[in-house]
């Protein structure tokens, strides 16, 4: 259910630090995240609750996240923070 939700889809939203996430997800599984005017590449797949990630430049993590009316409540490891991403 989660993968045709959000493969082919844009999402955006903005952490509580005030940058903003912009997130391509294609339906061949290829990741784009877009942040602080940088753009950053990889991977991902989910497994179970959690949306894995296997990024170029940054860390490989798996997150909890939920779909809650077609957006995105992705919890981010470093803080705890919950952050909203909507569909664009």
């Amino acid at each position: 259910m989660f993968n045709e939700k959000v493969a082919g889809g844009s999402f955006r939203g903005v952490r509580a630090d005030g940058v903003d996430w912009r997130w391509d997800f294609d339906k061949d599984g290829s990741l784009i995240i877009y942040s602080r005017g940088r753009s950053d590449r990889g991977k991902w797949r989910v497994e179970g609750d959690k949306l894995c990630t296997d990024m170029v430049q940054s860390n490989s993590t798996c997150n909890d996240v939920r779909l809650l009316d077609g957006q995105l409540l992705y919890k981010r490891v470093a803080n705890g923070e919950v952050v909203t991403l909507k569909p664009k």
